[in-house]
């Protein structure tokens, strides 16, 4: 009979135990995502039904195994975009159940710029390093509240964006490079939505002790119709890397080092004497020009040099001084073939470069569609409505280079976008102003040495022509 009863009071114990976390769990309904942007439309993401799944679905394993929490609602995120002015007023707490057992999720989600985040947080005012790297910052935080609007339990978690590499090129999405509009995206549609999961994680974890964690994420670019999947996926990508004054890649020979010596800048023709350093074919092109005898010439001159090779390249550029503003002298170079690139003493090119050239274009940016530079399956529509942006040559350099006729497109604001071509076919993309970021080459016949010659003449003149002058030559 004692048997028997022991055999009940164990039965008995074991229910309760299977039972009482069931009673006591307690259940969550996810109220509001506040969401908000100081740079640019990421949080329109957000509102993607597919992509709001993969947040689901980490809010209720994390609610889950961290706090025993049942989320209520897994069908969608009742997401708001806050405007400027929304941040200014009190959002009313309401809860449209009764059920006094509930507890209620608000989550807040604002993305900043860097500056104004570290410039404003004391925490991190030392870290220097981290502000600078730092393209982006989320804010993530959360706010749990009773059936009586008691706040029982808040945490936030702050994101810093830096990118990782990644074997795509294109135009980044920055409206700046475009329409001069300020609004920039830090990823992709992917790369924010599993941010926000990994953020979730750290969020909701009580052990976790980290304010601040760091998030390698993939750049994102404006959706155009210049590079198609069959050009990425026929064409090598280089992504070289980058130190004060030198720039190294991998090229199809071999590794190559590029370190760039200071731009000298000297006289040509000046106050109608003519300078000994110059051969006298150079002079003769100047006489030709209508304002010869009024204008003073000058040359901007930068040397690179191959480490490994043990060569050195020159660049020469010959223009005239502009007052662009007060106290700003500008370079204003001149239309006609009198630019060089030497290798130490051999002329290897010879080039124009036309500033305002009258070139019918085609090539488009769609500033509502992003992707990720390489896979159209990538693409997200920011806004319905189709937004084509003409990308103008703005720059083109037409020359010569060891006979062989090329010629360098630059486009977008700071000459961002560059296309070379040589003998009449397209050979080369760059994205980059003043140093190559990506190059992706569409001849992989081309030798390092063509590659390499090539980069000097577009980014020497792109450095130089950017580059403001403060004093005329002695």
């Amino acid at each position: 009979m004692l048997h028997f009863l022991q055999k009940i009071a164990i039965a008995l114990l074991v229910c309760c135990c299977i039972s009482r976390p069931a009673n006591a769990q307690k259940k969550v309904v996810l109220e509001m995502m506040r969401c908000y942007s100081t740079s640019g439309p990421s949080m329109k993401y957000l509102l993607d039904s597919n992509r709001q799944q993969v947040i689901l679905q980490q809010l209720y394993t994390s609610l889950l195994k961290e706090h025993d929490f049942q989320l209520t609602d897994t069908a969608q995120i009742p997401v708001i975009l806050l405007s400027p002015a929304d941040l200014q007023k009190n959002i009313p707490i309401q809860f449209y159940s009764a059920d006094t057992s509930l507890l209620h999720l608000y989550i807040d989600c604002k993305e900043t710029d860097p500056l104004t985040f570290f410039s404003g947080d004391t925490a991190y005012l030392n870290d220097s390093l981290l502000a600078r790297r730092s393209l982006n910052i989320i804010q993530l935080s959360y706010f749990l509240l009773n059936y009586k609007k008691q706040l029982i339990e808040e945490n936030e978690l702050v994101i810093s964006f830096t990118h990782k590499e990644t074997a795509s090129i294109g135009i980044p999405f920055n409206r700046f490079y475009a329409d001069g509009m300020q609004q920039i995206l830090s990823t992709t549609a992917s790369g924010f939505i599993e941010s926000i999961k990994v953020g979730i994680q750290y969020l909701f974890n009580p052990n976790n002790s980290s304010s601040l964690i760091e998030l390698k994420v993939p750049p994102v670019y404006f959706y155009n119709n210049f590079i198609t999947p069959e050009t990425y996926q026929s064409s090598k990508t280089i992504l070289p890397g980058f130190q004060i004054n030198t720039w190294q890649y991998q090229a199809p020979e071999g590794v190559q080092i590029i370190r760039n010596g200071e731009q000298v800048l000297q006289g040509v023709k000046i106050e109608g004497k003519k300078m000994p350093e110059f051969p006298g074919w150079l002079f003769d092109s100047l006489s030709l020009l209508k304002d010869s005898r009024i204008n003073n010439f000058i040359c901007l001159q930068r040397e690179s040099r191959n480490v490994l090779q043990d060569v050195t390249y020159q660049t020469r550029l010959v223009g005239s001084l502009v007052q662009s503003a007060p106290n700003v002298v500008g370079f204003l170079p001149i239309n006609k073939k009198i630019n060089c690139l030497l290798r130490d003493k051999d002329t290897l090119a010879v080039f124009s470069i036309n500033p305002q050239p009258n070139r019918k274009d085609s090539s488009y940016l769609w500033l509502n569609q992003c992707y990720n530079g390489t896979e159209p399956s990538s693409i997200f529509t920011l806004d319905s409505g189709p937004n084509p942006f003409l990308l103008i040559t703005k720059l083109e350099i037409n020359g010569e280079l060891l006979k062989q006729p090329f010629s360098i497109r630059m486009k977008g604001t700071g000459y961002i976008w560059k296309e070379i071509y040589l003998q009449g076919e397209q050979v080369m993309l760059i994205m980059g102003k003043d140093k190559p970021e990506r190059i992706l080459i569409n001849n992989k016949s081309l030798s390092t040495n063509t590659i390499q010659q090539l980069l000097l003449i577009a980014h020497s003149i792109t450095y130089s022509i950017q580059n403001r002058l403060s004093e005329l030559p002695q």
